[in-house]
C-alpha cells in the first residue's frame, strides 16, 4: 500500500514538473512616443481569438506574464489614451521570452485637437506676429492656458 502512495505521488509530481517545464512566458516594456512607460497598460495573451492570460503594467510600464503552454500567440497591448498595439505569431516556448522595450503605442488620434487659423486686419490684409493664447474653461468659470503663439508672416497660427 505504502508502495503505491508513493509510486502515485512520485507519478503526479513528474507530471506536475512536466507541465511546468512546458509552460513560459513573456516580458516586455510598453511606451509612449516620448519614450516614457506607460503605467497600468492592458497586455492580453490571445490563442485563436480568446485571452489566455492577461496582466496590467507596473508605473515603469513593465510587464511579466507566465504560465503560458509553448505555442503561438496574439499579443495586444491597450492603454488610455493611446492606439492599441497587436505583435501577431509571438512564439512563447518553456522560458520567458523578453519582447523588449520598443513596445511603443502611438497616442490615439481621438484624444488630440488641432486648432488652426488666420489673423486679418478688418480691410483683409494678414496680422504677423499677433499672440494667441489657448485657453482651457473649467466647469467652475476658472481658465486654465494650454498654450501660447504667435502668428506667421500670412497671419495663420497653429496649435
Amino acid at each position: 500500500m505504502i508502495r503505491s502512495i508513493t509510486f502515485a505521488f512520485a507519478s503526479l509530481f513528474a507530471l506536475a514538473s512536466f507541465s511546468l517545464a512546458q509552460s513560459g512566458g513573456v516580458k516586455g516594456k510598453v511606451k509612449a512616443p516620448n519614450g516614457k512607460g506607460i503605467a497600468n497598460a492592458s497586455i492580453v495573451v490571445l490563442k485563436d481569438g480568446k485571452e489566455v492570460r492577461s496582466a496590467n503594467t507596473d508605473s515603469k510600464g513593465e510587464f511579466r506574464i507566465t504560465g503560458i503552454s509553448a505555442g503561438r500567440y496574439n499579443i495586444a497591448f491597450d492603454a488610455t489614451g493611446y492606439s492599441t498595439g497587436l505583435k501577431h505569431d509571438v512564439v512563447i516556448e518553456s522560458s520567458v521570452r523578453d519582447l523588449g522595450d520598443r513596445l511603443i503605442l502611438t497616442y490615439d488620434r481621438g484624444t488630440f485637437v488641432i486648432v488652426q487659423g488666420s489673423i486679418f486686419f478688418k480691410e483683409g490684409s494678414s496680422v504677423t506676429g499677433a499672440k494667441i493664447q489657448l485657453e482651457q474653461v473649467n466647469g467652475d468659470g476658472s481658465t486654465k492656458t494650454l498654450g501660447s503663439t504667435y502668428s506667421n508672416s500670412s497671419g495663420e497660427f497653429s496649435f
